[in-house]
C-alpha cells in the first residue's frame, strides 16, 4: 500500500488520455484508491465469476501456517542439525511448487476455462491432505514428502487461479481484480501463521494438531468448492466454454458444441495424452 501510494505521488504533465480536449478533475491518491476499489467491487459483483478470487484465499488459510509450524517439524530426526532438517523441509516444498505446475498443465488448457477451475479443486484438496498427513506421526523423510505434496496443491492453485482470472476480466479491470485476490490470499496467510501461533502458545497445541486441523478445515473448504464446480459454478456454469463479452458466464447451448470438444478435453471426461 505504501509504495502504491508514493507511486500515485508521482508528478508530471503528462498526458494519455485518447481525447486530450478533455480535462479530469484532479483527485487526491486516497480517493483515486477508494474509487478504483469500488470499481472493482462492483465489477466483481456484477460479473458471473466473483467468487473465484477466493481461490487463493482458501488455499493461503492452510500453507500460510507452515513457515511457523516447520520449525517445530524440524525438531524431528537425527537427519544433520535442526537447521540442515528445516532446509530439507524448505526444499521439499520447493520441489513440489516446481513438480507441481509442470504435471498439472498436461491437463489444463486455456481454452478450456473449466479446465483450470477443475485443476484448482482438485490441488485444494491435494493442498488439505498433505497439510492434514504432515502432522501425523511419520519418520523424517516421509515429512518432506508431505511437504512437497502440499506445496504441489498450492502452486497449481495459485497459477490456475490467476489464469482464471485472467481469462475472464476484462483487460481494464484485471488489474483490480488481481489486486483484491491477491490481497485476501496475503490476508488468509497472514491469519493462518497467527492461528497457529496463538493455538501454540495460548491453547497449548502441538504443531502436529494445529497442522491436523487446518488440513481438515482444507478438506472442508475443497469439499464446499467441489459442490460449487460440479453444480455448475464460475468456469463450469459454461462447459468449460468461458463467459461471454460482458464478463457473464455464456449459457451452455449458446456454445459451439463441435468447438467445446475439441478445446476442452476435459469436459468430455478424456485427458491429454501423457
Amino acid at each position: 500500500m505504501l509504495s502504491a501510494y508514493l507511486m500515485a505521488l508521482v508528478g508530471g504533465k503528462w498526458n494519455v488520455s485518447v481525447s486530450p480536449s478533455v480535462s479530469q478533475p484532479a483527485q487526491s491518491p486516497w480517493t483515486l484508491v477508494k474509487s478504483m476499489i469500488w470499481d472493482g467491487y462492483k465489477y466483481l459483483k456484477g460479473s458471473g465469476f466473483g467468487i473465484l478470487i477466493f481461490w487463493k484465499f482458501s488455499s493461503a488459510l492452510g500453507y500460510g501456517a507452515m513457515d511457523v509450524l516447520n520449525v517445530s517439524f524440524s525438531e524431528r530426526g537425527n537427519l544433520g542439525n535442526r537447521s540442515t532438517r528445516l532446509g530439507f523441509l524448505f526444499a521439499a516444498a520447493g520441489i513440489g511448487c516446481l513438480v507441481g505446475p509442470l504435471v498439472a498443465d498436461r491437463y489444463t488448457d486455456m481454452n478450456c476455462p473449466k479446465s483450470l477451475q477443475l485443476a484448482c479443486l482438485y490441488s485444494l484438496l491435494l493442498s488439505a491432505v498433505g497439510t492434514l498427513l504432515t502432522g501425523l506421526p511419520s519418520p523424517f523423510w516421509i515429512l518432506c514428502v508431505w511437504s512437497a505434496v502440499r506445496s504441489m496443491g498450492s502452486s497449481v492453485l495459485w497459477i490456475n487461479s490467476s489464469l482464471l482470472l485472467q481469462k475472464f476480466s476484462h483487460a481494464e479491470m484485471l488489474g483490480r481484480v488481481s489486486a483484491m485476490e491477491y490481497a485476501l490470499a496475503l490476508f488468509a496467510e497472514a491469519l493462518s501463521a497467527v492461528l497457529a501461533g496463538v493455538l501454540q502458545d495460548n491453547l497449548s497445541w502441538t504443531a502436529e494438531e494445529v497442522s491436523i486441523g487446518l488440513g481438515a478445515f482444507g478438506v472442508v473448504l475443497s469439499l464446499a468448492w467441489g459442490v460449487y464446480h460440479f453444480r455448475g459454478g464460475g468456469a463450469a456454469s459454461a462447459g468449460g466454454a468461458g463467459p461471454d463479452e460482458n464478463g457473464q458466464m455464456e449459457a451452455p447451448e449458446e456454445r459451439n458444441e463441435a468447438t467445446s470438444e475439441q478445446t476442452c478435453l476435459m469436459e468430455s471426461g478424456n485427458e491429454y495424452d501423457m
